[in-house]
C-alpha cells in the first residue's frame, strides 16, 4: 500500500495531524510551489500535510424565470433574500397547499448544517474562536445571524431537520425550491435529471447582510491528496503524487470529472484554456467564474483569523456541536 488517501483540509488539520500524516513539503516542492494558489498551501507548525488538488466556492442559485414573473431583483442583502423567499413560497396549482418554498435551508445532523451556516456568521464578523483561541460562539454576529436563519427557515420546505448536501440539489431540481446555495456540481446534476431549470439558472454571490459588498463571500474547504504516517513505501507515494501532478492534463482532466465544481488548484491548470473549454463550463462560465471570485476571502472553520489553522475549530465543527446549536434554535426555538 503507498498510503495516499484523499483528504479535505478539515480533516488533515483537524485530525491528530503529526501522528497520522507525513509532512509533504517537498512534493509541493518538486510540482511547484509557486504554481500552487498560495491561499490554499496550509501548514501547521511551518509544514504541509496536504496537496490541494482543488477548491470550491459557493454561489446563490435562483430561478430567473420565476424571479422575472414576480418582478424581483436577484438578492444582494438579507432583507432582499427574505422578501424574495416569502414572495416564491407558493401554492402553485391551487389547492391550497404550498407547493414551491422560497429556499432550502439545510439542518441535517451533519456539517452541511455547520457548513452552510456558518457562511452568515462569517459575513457578521463573527467565528467560532477568537484571534486568542478563546470560544466567541455566544457573541452577537452569531445571534443576528441565527435570527436571519430563523427567519429564513419560515420559507423552507419542511423536515429541514433530514435535508442534507444531496437535498440542496435534488430539492431544487425537483421545482420544490426557487433559490439554493451550492457549488458547482449542482450544474452537472440538473443539466443531466432537469435541464429545462438549468435553462433558467443564474447565479450570484450570497447576500450580504446591508447589500454592500464584502471581502469575505463563501465558506470553504480544499480537496487533495495525503500520505498516512508510516506507510512503507514512502519514496514511492510521494513519486506517485509528483507523477500525476505533472502528467500532461492529468490533473485538469480530474477536475473535468464533476466540471464546474472543482476549481483547480494551480495556477497553470486554471489557466489552461482546455479547462474553459469543457461544454458545462463553458456554457456556464459566468457562474463558474463566480465561484472563483467566491474563493478570494473565503474562511474554512480551521483559519478563521488571517489563515492561522487551529485545529480546535475543527473538531468543534465535527463534533456537531454547531450543528446541534443549530437544530436547537430552528427546530425547537431556543
Amino acid at each position: 500500500s503507498l498510503g495516499i488517501i484523499f483528504n479535505w483540509t478539515t480533516n488533515a488539520y483537524g485530525m491528530d495531524t503529526k501522528k497520522l500524516l507525513e509532512p509533504i513539503d517537498d512534493v509541493i516542492d518538486a510540482i511547484g510551489r509557486d504554481d500552487f494558489l498560495k491561499s490554499l498551501l496550509v501548514q501547521l507548525d511551518g509544514k504541509s500535510y496536504l496537496v490541494p488538488l482543488a477548491s470550491y466556492g459557493r454561489v446563490l442559485y435562483y430561478r430567473d424565470d420565476l424571479f422575472q414573473k414576480h418582478n424581483l431583483e436577484p438578492p444582494r442583502s438579507w432583507d432582499d433574500l427574505l422578501k424574495a423567499a416569502e414572495k416564491l413560497t407558493e401554492d402553485t396549482d391551487g389547492d391550497g397547499k404550498i407547493d414551491r418554498y422560497g429556499t432550502m435551508i439545510p439542518c441535517a445532523r451533519d456539517t452541511s448544517t455547520s457548513s452552510t451556516f456558518i457562511g452568515k456568521v462569517y459575513q457578521k464578523g463573527g467565528s467560532v474562536l477568537d484571534r486568542n483561541g478563546n470560544v466567541s460562539w455566544n457573541s452577537k454576529q452569531v445571534k443576528e445571524a441565527f435570527e436571519f436563519y430563523r427567519k429564513l427557515s419560515n420559507f423552507a420546505p419542511p423536515g429541514i431537520a433530514e435535508y442534507s448536501y444531496g437535498d440542496m440539489i435534488s430539492l431544487y431540481q425537483n421545482e420544490a425550491v426557487a433559490m439554493t446555495t451550492y457549488a458547482g456540481r449542482l450544474l452537472g446534476r440538473i443539466a443531466k435529471g432537469n435541464p429545462k431549470v438549468l435553462s433558467n439558472t443564474k447565479a450570484v454571490h450570497f447576500p450580504t447582510p446591508t447589500g454592500q459588498p464584502l471581502k469575505f463571500k463563501s465558506a470553504n474547504d480544499i480537496i487533495g491528496v495525503s500520505i498516512m504516517k508510516g506507510t512503507e513505501n514512502l519514496d514511492m507515494a510521494k513519486d506517485f503524487i509528483k507523477f500525476f501532478f505533472t502528467k500532461k492534463d492529468s490533473h485538469l482532466k480530474w477536475c473535468h470529472a464533476v466540471p464546474g465544481h472543482f476549481i483547480p488548484s494551480r495556477k497553470s491548470v486554471f489557466n489552461d484554456p482546455k479547462f474553459w473549454e469543457h461544454p458545462l463550463i463553458q456554457q456556464h462560465k459566468g457562474t463558474v467564474e463566480l465561484m472563483v471570485q467566491a474563493l478570494d476571502g473565503a474562511k474554512s472553520f480551521i483559519w478563521e483569523h488571517d489563515g492561522k489553522v487551529d485545529v480546535r475549530a475543527n473538531r468543534i465543527n465535527f463534533s456537531l456541536l454547531l450543528t446541534d446549536c443549530a437544530q436547537e434554535i430552528l427546530l425547537q426555538n431556543a
